[in-house]
Parts: structure tokens; C-alpha cells; sequence
């Protein structure tokens, strides 16, 4: 029989359904679809670059250790499933992970997952390898079967409304305030001269002739920053310069605008990649989550 093969000699957990409903696949060997199942959900919580299922790695004492996962290239997993039976990981399994990782190089930190929970004495001795340095730091996870009851009160979608004000440049309304009474007739003039009501400045210029500024730049330079919330702005720049029309050169002294203000609104929805599928929930990291069947496909899928 190949390892791909069922065998029907013995009954599946709900954690080898769950294997088998995302990969079409079932083992002959109790324990190794969620081996892999823990394995993949590992790398995905703990946001490691790699993980690799059923590694072989020997010893200080030269005994070959049978590993159920490596997540990244130093985090050794322990995955049991006694879903079936019901029973929890106990103290004696928490030990023999802990006799494994003190016999390798490679063990910096351990994982232990459990289908189930783990009894108190082994969470006693669990939390003491956060603080005994004789021991290897491990942390616990409970990575099982998703039921709908786990996604109650959780967010599923989250809907991101951005309102973003802007001022409205192209639209403003800028009237230049002449030097002088008698510049302001010669410009009126000249306007009535060339038959334009209505002149269009985009730069600014010194006396003689070089380039002093752009309408742009001087907007962005002398606008108050008060603007957000209201509905147009008004004021006058105060700038010394000379504006140009045809080969009419008029000096200024400022110039009066008046420059709606518009709301730009974006909207973006988040929600997860597919439907839940596994629980994590682990008190020594902190983790209370859902993994979609998308997601945890693309890892089985990928996993080495």
C-alpha cells in the first residue's frame, strides 16, 4: 500500500478530513496529514520563508531524530492528533520534544501542536522553558478543524472608507493686483487692446525676464494649512514680480485667489482569501486566528 492510499482499517479524525477535502489525499499512517497540516499552518502564522515536513536530522549523540517539521530552519515542530481518542497532550510528550531539541544543533526554539489541548502539567512545564535555560523555549499551539461556532465575533470583512481633500488648482480663480494705479489702466488696456477679458499665468518672472516662480509653486508655498474642511479658500499671495503678455511685460505686487476645496473618496474592502478552515490559538504567542482553505492549500501544496 502507498502512502497516498487509504487505509480502511482505521478511522479518520476530523483533521485527516481535512486533509483529505483540501488535497484528495489520505495516509496510511495516522498522524501524518496533520503533521503536515500543523506544519504548513506553522509557516503561515509565524511568517517563516520555509518549512519542511518529516525531516531526518542527527544528533550530538549520533541517533538520526525523526523531526514532524521544521519551520524556517531552526523552530523544531511536535504535532499530535488524538482527536479520535480525545485526550490531550501530556507532560511525557512535552518532555520527549524537549529530550529531542537538546540533542540537535539545529533546535533554537520548539513548537508543540495539538489537535486537541494539552494538560496543565504539561503547560506548567512548557511555560518553564521561557525561563529555565536548561531547557529549549517552546511555545504550544491548539491547530484543529475550524467549527462555526470558533468564527462568532470575529471580523470577516473590513471596509476602508478614505476621504482625501484636495485643492482644486485647475479651477481657482487667481486677479492680479497691479503696483500701481497707472500699471493697472496700462494692463486694463492692453487687455481691451488684444481682446482678452480673461489672461492666463502660469509663471511669474523678476525684471529682467528670468523666471521668479510658478503659480504651482507659489500656491503650494503660501497657502495656509487651515484649508481641509472647508469649501473654497481665499486670500492674496504677496509676491513682487512681473507678468508677461504677448511682448507687454506688467509688475505686480501680489495676486488674489480664490481656490475650491474637493474631496477625493476611495473605498477598499479587506476580507480573508476563502473560507476558515483551521483554528490557531496559542496563549505562550499570543495567536487567536482562522486560516482560510486557500490559504492552507497553497501551503500544502508548496510544502517541502
Amino acid at each position: 500500500m502507498s502512502k497516498n492510499e487509504k487505509d480502511t482499517s482505521r478511522k479518520l479524525s476530523p483533521e485527516d478530513e481535512l486533509y483529505k477535502r483540501l488535497t484528495g489525499k489520505v495516509f496510511a499512517k495516522a498522524g501524518t496529514a496533520y503533521e503536515k497540516l500543523a506544519t504548513a499552518v506553522a509557516k503561515i502564522v509565524l511568517g517563516a520563508e520555509k518549512a519542511k515536513h518529516n525531516v531526518f536530522c542527527e544528533g550530538y549523540s549520533g541517533v538520526n531524530h525523526q523531526l514532524d517539521g521544521v519551520i524556517g530552519s531552526n523552530i523544531i515542530l511536535e504535532a499530535k492528533d488524538y482527536s479520535i481518542r480525545g485526550a490531550k497532550v501530556g507532560l511525557e510528550e512535552v518532555q520527549n520534544h524537549q529530550g529531542a531539541m537538546s540533542d540537535l544543533e539545529v533546535a533554537e526554539r520548539g513548537l508543540f501542536a495539538s489537535a486537541t489541548d494539552f494538560t496543565s502539567e504539561a503547560k506548567k512545564y512548557v511555560n518553564a522553558t521561557g525561563y529555565n535555560p536548561k531547557l529549549t523555549s517552546t511555545d504550544i499551539a491548539i491547530i484543529r478543524h475550524s467549527i462555526p461556532q470558533d468564527e462568532v465575533n470575529r471580523i470577516k470583512k473590513f471596509v476602508i472608507h478614505i476621504t482625501m481633500p484636495y485643492l482644486d488648482t485647475h479651477n481657482a480663480k487667481y486677479s492680479l493686483l497691479l503696483c500701481d494705479a497707472d500699471e493697472a489702466t496700462r494692463f486694463n488696456n492692453h487687455l481691451q487692446n488684444v481682446g482678452q477679458r480673461v489672461l492666463t499665468i502660469n509663471l511669474l518672472y523678476n525684471r529682467d525676464g528670468s523666471v521668479l516662480t510658478t503659480i504651482e509653486d507659489l500656491t503650494a508655498s503660501q497657502i495656509p494649512n487651515n484649508w481641509p474642511g472647508q469649501k473654497e479658500i481665499s486670500g492674496c499671495f504677496n509676491v513682487e514680480a512681473y507678468v508677461h503678455s504677448g511682448f507687454e511685460s506688467f509688475h505686480i505686487s501680489g495676486i488674489n485667489y480664490r481656490i475650491p476645496v474637493k474631496k477625493a473618496e476611495e473605498e477598499f474592502t479587506v476580507e480573508a482569501n476563502g473560507d476558515a478552515c483551521v483554528l490557531v490559538k496559542s496563549p505562550t504567542l499570543g495567536i487567536d486566528k482562522l486560516i482560510t482553505d486557500t490559504d492552507l492549500k497553497k501551503e500544502l501544496l508548496n510544502l517541502e
